[in-house]
């Protein structure tokens, strides 16, 4: 810990430094919060019997290990199957609970990993399956969950990245109810994953509530080889999307059409609302129209933007694609 100017702060721990190994030949801080009596949490992966787990550790405001704290100040926190898990994130709650968030490995890919302790560094029983939650964004993919918040509401927010391998990540996100799972309320199902135009690789590594309830990514972005600061920012209007497909079987050369319904879940209404809808590589675009608003098209990405949409509200945009290749289709 250092005092206001830059020095160490002789008053914590050993002239302002505080370690604890975890008993373990591994040990890796990542992230750190504070909870309100002033403790200070930080967590990371801990090696364990040649797996990777989960490890927290709390300390005094002095910078001593809280023996009030799991097991003489230190949580180990396992994912089952997982060889590998380890912690990206925390954040803790209005009622002192403590939420972390990271990646855990898993027999295809990799998913993002939640748990959720109480204030004494137990497990929450309360949160997913006893305390932990996996969320996997597509079947292989591999997800790795980074930052955390938790919203006013006690909704639990988690950014980081999602693709098909470590070459091709998109910012990626994920929207817990307070109870751990996830809230369908919010983008596809609670998930949402954002690719920025002509990028290679696009990760999340943190994320922010802004003063009007809007959330805002921060990381990076790789074009062409080149490396290159990353925002963005995304409506929390609690708006669900469901896609509805005509057919599951197109032959090449045939024309088809699905619908994207977007719905207001608020209780008030929201405006500014707009669709973007990437093709697949498969297809060509035909045409698109919308109940309100208007569609155009860019390329491979259909934008619609659909004005206001009153609580409970909803517009649907239809799009008709051509197949000119033969492959399996997935939208986003």
């Amino acid at each position: 810990r250092f005092t206001a100017n830059g020095f160490s702060d002789s008053t914590f721990g050993d002239n302002g430094r505080a370690m604890t190994s975890f008993a373990s030949s591994l040990a890796v801080g990542r992230a750190g919060a504070l909870q309100d009596d002033g403790s200070i949490v930080v967590g990371g992966g801990v090696l364990v019997t040649n797996a990777l787990a989960f490890g927290l550790a709390r300390f005094t405001a002095a910078g001593v290990l809280d023996a009030g704290f799991g097991t003489g100040g230190a949580v180990i926190v396992p994912f089952a199957g997982a060889t590998f898990s380890q912690l990206n994130g925390l954040a803790v709650q209005s009622d002192g609970r403590i939420v972390a968030a990271g990646v855990a490995n898993g027999t295809n890919g990799s998913d993002f990993a939640v748990a959720r302790l109480n204030r004494d560094g137990s497990l929450d029983p309360s949160f997913g399956d006893l305390g932990t939650q996996r969320t996997d964004f597509s079947q292989s993919s591999r997800d790795v969950g980074g930052a955390v918040l938790v919203t006013p509401d006690a909704k639990i927010i988690v950014a980081g990245s999602s693709g098909p391998s470590i070459f091709k990540p998109k910012f990626a996100i994920a929207r817990y109810n307070p109870d751990g799972s996830l809230d369908g309320s919010f983008g596809q199902g609670g998930l949402v994953t954002t690719q920025f135009p002509l990028s290679d690789s696009d990760e999340a590594f943190e994320l922010a509530l802004v003063a009007d309830g809007r959330l805002l990514l921060a990381g990076r972005t790789v074009v062409n080889g080149v490396e290159a600061c990353a925002l963005a920012r995304y409506h929390l209007a609690d708006l669900g999307v469901v896609e509805t497909v005509t057919t599951n079987r197109v032959a090449v050369g045939d024309t088809f059409y699905y619908t994207a319904t977007v719905e207001n879940h608020r209780a008030t209404g929201v405006t500014g609302v707009h669709l973007i809808d990437r093709l697949p590589s498969s297809v060509d675009f035909e045409s698109a129209f919308s109940s309100q608003g208007t569609c155009t098209n860019f390329g491979d990405v259909v934008f619609s933007d659909l004005g206001s949409l009153a609580s409970g509200g909803q517009a649907t945009v239809t799009i008709f694609v051509s197949m000119h290749a033969t492959a399996h289709l997935c939208n986003s």
